[in-house]
């Protein structure tokens, strides 16, 4: 195996190709957890809801209770001209392109010199960042140099308000032509020649926003005059330039919403761009960059030995810090966090199972914040759970920042019910490891009460057979349909269960005056725990003891055996090749499910069983989610399955780069993918776990990666983590760091 040398720290782009122009779109987004964008050219004619730019947490009703994810207006809209000629660099020819991202530093640049109808050469360079310093400050710089000729050169850069929506049915076999703004502009306020600001409200949840522009030329000689064009509200700079001279201008853009909690966020955003314009360019990006360093500093891997690797798991890392907004707990992290509206910009699963240990080993509070996200959203999953005629508290499958559910499916919206079990997972997983008395006492106890309240009426008692089952739901394999007995969601409310009692007993030591008013409130009595035991107790799991195999559920074998070569086309899913209805009674798997479940609780399963579940399980998975892989490359790491690890991890990794499902470019970046390939690396590979509160390493690395060195932050302390495989035996060295 041959491993080219490239950046690890950049992804580059050296041909501009139109019909690749989504993909990079995608591939390019930029973030700060605050807002973020797709990677779209400033000056490319693109339809009104392609140039993506979102706000966390800004959603607008698309009908009666659903939302979907606002695209806001464009803060980077150019428009270039020469000689008073409108000049689209993409409609020139192209000499020369380079486009980079710059993932150590969060910026994207881009230089293209091209040819236009006159035979004139013009370079365009073009940079831009969102600040990780200022959460509300959107950066770029636009310079444009005449090669062989003289002539007046103007640049419009503006904010373009005729942004709109193009809501994705939940139906991914569906496609949607409708095209909705989600906004109305407020105000418009000229208020100096090179500063414009614009007011704009959501049409229904009436979300006001401001967004503030200034252009600045650092180095002069520029007149600046702010203008409305149709929908585009911006400053027309112009400048004579001389042959091998330039024009260079930097932008700087304020948002601020009524989420924020401010009073006057017109003023807040008109002081921040004037603020970042005194200080200029390169102080701000420093101060970003410095950002970034820190981030960089606990969250990189280093890799010897595997560059398609390291950049990969760069790349992905570079996502997960982006799109998380760490000091907000009033918003959590979509499946296509702030890179795409696919699937209405929704909170899903993915964020406690697949994202939330990387953010619990590299950023504590940011990890916290994900979890105070479900309890500032309690109140509506108890709402919820009343509403299907139970007790406690349902979370819903997809919702935004209300908490109220977003799936229009039933099989999916009422079925698929392990989320609720998987948030109360995560609520243990993350005390685990951090030791935050203070959460789960605070607030986490309460979700784990009332999440094991709500499995204990979720459950069917079967009178005839003293058992309880688990009836009418869907697991993660979304194949398997709404099934009996599900192994995956069964043994996970059954552990929420046991959380459940475990929290009552942690208020009761450590709060005692808060249980009693808690117990009040909730209405709950003693006698409901002898319940929970009863279920523990009586419910019933699929187990083959002869086999030591965990079932998928009451009707994986009474499904069809299918040849899955015949119809299986690579990496497309099959559902594009087989209806929904007909794979339901085919035993195929669409994802990781009793797999994935062993990954969560692996102390409960001996290696045999863990062996015979991948002996069954694998050859029938599919992995026609982008959850998959990751989940299949840590398992095969565990049960020592070098070559299967490496292979499942790096479909994983490189899932986006490259394009692996062939969605990327039209959906956004996969942020769950991104997390657990980060898992599958960490705790697969690396094989990093914990026993007896000590942090320990079994990895399993293969033979071409020679040294790997990484830090995590566990139980409030830093450690760093050397994996040595140059010579045989592998050495591991894990210290604590200052």
């Amino acid at each position: 195996m041959s491993y080219g040398s490239i950046n690890t720290w950049k992804l580059i782009e050296k041909e501009y190709k139109p019909e690749k122009a989504l993909l990079y779109d995608s591939l390019f987004s930029l973030g700060n957890g605050y807002m973020g964008s797709r990677g779209f050219h400033p000056e490319e004619n693109k339809e009104s809801y392609e140039a993506m730019v979102f706000i966390a947490g800004v959603y607008d009703y698309i009908k009666a209770g659903i939302t979907d994810f606002v695209n806001t207006p464009n803060i980077f809209y150019i428009n270039l001209y020469i000689d008073g000629q409108l000049l689209n660099p993409f409609e020139c020819n192209i000499i020369d392109y380079d486009r980079e991202l710059d993932m150590k530093n969060g910026v994207l640049y881009r230089k293209l010199t091209v040819r236009d109808s006159k035979e004139r050469d013009t370079v365009i360079e073009y940079s831009r960042f969102f600040s990780l310093k200022e959460k509300h400050l959107a950066v770029t710089r636009y310079k444009v140099t005449p090669l062989n000729y003289s002539g007046e050169i103007t640049v419009l850069n503006g904010i373009d308000a005729a942004s709109s929506n193009n809501p994705i049915p939940d139906d991914q076999l569906k496609s949607d032509s409708e095209v909705v703004s989600l906004f109305d502009v407020t105000s418009i306020n000229h208020y100096k020649k090179n500063s414009v600001s614009i007011g704009f409200n959501t049409k229904g949840t009436n979300i006001h926003m401001s967004e503030a522009l200034c252009v600045v030329s650092p180095e002069g000689g520029v007149e600046h005059d702010s203008i409305s064009l149709a929908k585009i509200v911006g400053i027309k700079s112009t400048k004579k330039v001389l042959k091998g001279s330039s024009i260079e201008l930097d932008t700087y853009s304020a948002i601020y919403t009524s989420r924020d909690g401010i009073a006057d966020i017109e003023k807040a955003s008109k002081e921040m761009i004037a603020d970042a314009s005194l200080r200029g360019y390169r102080r701000v990006l420093r101060d970003s960059e410095e950002e970034w360093s820190l981030k960089w500093d606990i969250s990189s891997i280093d890799i010897k030995g595997d560059d398609l690797l390291e950049q990969g798991l760069r790349y992905n890392i570079f996502q997960l810090i982006s799109s998380n907004s760490q000091h907000d707990g009033t918003v959590s992290i979509g499946a296509r966090g702030l890179t795409h509206s696919r699937y209405k910009g929704c909170y899903f699963w993915d964020t406690e199972i697949f994202m939330l240990p990387f953010y619990i080993y590299t950023c504590p509070e940011a990890a916290k914040n994900l979890l105070m996200f479900r309890y500032n959203t309690l109140k509506a999953a108890e709402e919820n759970a009343r509403n299907q005629n139970l007790s406690g508290a349902r979370y819903p499958w997809m919702c935004n920042t209300d908490g109220i559910e977003q799936c229009e499916t039933w099989d999916i919206g009422f079925s698929e019910v392990h989320i609720t079990a998987d948030i109360a997972y995560a609520i243990e997983n993350y005390y685990n490891i951090t030791g935050d008395i203070e959460f789960y006492l605070d607030y986490g106890a309460e979700i784990l009460i009332q999440t094991a309240r709500y499995w204990a009426s979720r459950f069917t008692y079967d009178l005839r057979n003293d058992l309880y089952n688990m009836l009418f739901v869907k697991g993660p394999n979304e194949y398997g349909g709404v099934t009996l007995n599900n192994t995956y969601t069964t043994l996970l409310a059954l552990y929420n269960l046991e959380l459940g009692k475990k929290a009552i007993e942690m208020l009761k030591s450590n709060r005692r005056s808060k249980w009693i008013d808690m117990k009040s409130e909730m209405g709950f009595e003693e006698s409901e725990i002898n319940l929970w035991n009863d279920i523990i107790t009586k419910a019933k799991v699929n187990y083959d003891e002869a086999k030591n195999l965990y079932i998928e559920d009451d009707n994986f074998y009474k499904l069809e055996v299918l040849d899955i070569s015949a119809y299986k086309k690579g990496e497309e899913p099959l559902y594009k090749t087989i209806c929904f209805d007909r794979l339901q009674r085919y035993r195929v798997i669409k994802q990781a499910d009793v797999i994935l479940l062993m990954c969560l609780l692996p102390d409960k399963f001996s290696k045999l069983e863990m062996k015979a579940a991948w002996d069954e399980y694998e050859s029938i998975t599919l992995h026609d989610s982008s959850l998959s892989y990751g989940t299949h490359a840590q398992f095969a790491a565990w049960l020592d399955y070098k070559e299967e690890a490496y292979s499942y991890l790096m479909k994983s990794i490189r899932l986006d780069i490259d394009n692996i499902m062939n969605n990327t470019g039209k959906e956004g970046i996969h942020f769950a993918a991104a997390g657990a390939s980060w898992q599958a690396f960490i705790f697969g590979i690396c094989g990093i776990y914990i026993r007896d509160h000590t942090l320990l390493a079994k990895p399993c690395l293969p033979d071409h990666i020679k040294d790997v060195q990484f830090k995590l932050i566990y139980n409030d302390r830093k450690y760093e983590i050397k994996i040595d495989n140059s010579h045989k035996p592998l050495k591991t060295n894990i210290s604590t760091v200052d």
